[in-house]
């Protein structure tokens, strides 16, 4: 991610950003599934049938990559008053006025931004995810953006459309 889009995304509350994952990051998975598949056709040539199980699951990988390249995989927006996490199924808009806090969340050896939503924000499976993740939903990616600074942005932007809403009033 570029210094200037970072300022933007920091400065410019009042400015729609869309940011879209790291093509380098999915041309090296599309890599990786591609050789994994490749060994699974060596293995399917030598008669071991897990072979085939490799070239089912990879090939999926191999969909899944192609789709960030397309345009219709994840993308985040942000705007003056919500943000949307688009995904390849489905998109989810949420006010910033519904987000109680952005938090770093560590889940193995990766780290994401995730967020608590206000009281009635939340579904079942919103509050169900708070149990067993800490919060009630994550960023499906860092954009590219280091995670701490991205979770800085989020909670700048949450206070900003919170100022703009005491400024209306």
């Amino acid at each position: 991610m570029d210094a200037s889009t970072i300022a933007a995304l920091k400065h410019n509350p009042g400015q729609t950003i869309t940011l879209y994952p790291s093509k380098v990051k999915w041309t090296l998975m599309l890599l990786f599934f591609s050789a994994a598949i490749g060994v699974g056709v060596v293995m399917i040539r030598q008669g071991e049938p897990i072979g085939w199980l490799m070239v089912l699951f990879f090939g999926l990988g191999i969909a899944a990559s192609l789709l960030q390249f397309t345009g219709r995989g994840n993308y985040l927006q942000l705007e003056p008053d919500s943000f949307t996490i688009g995904t390849t199924w489905r998109k989810t808009a949420i006010a910033w006025r519904d987000v109680e806090e952005f938090r770093t969340v560590k889940i193995r050896r990766s780290r994401f931004v995730g967020y608590l939503l206000r009281g009635e924000a939340a579904s079942r499976l919103a509050r169900a995810n708070r149990v067993m993740a800490g919060v009630d939903g994550m960023l499906p990616d860092n954009f590219g953006i280091a995670v701490d600074e991205l979770r800085a942005i989020f909670e700048q932007r949450r206070h900003d459309a919170a100022a703009a809403r005491m400024r209306e009033r």
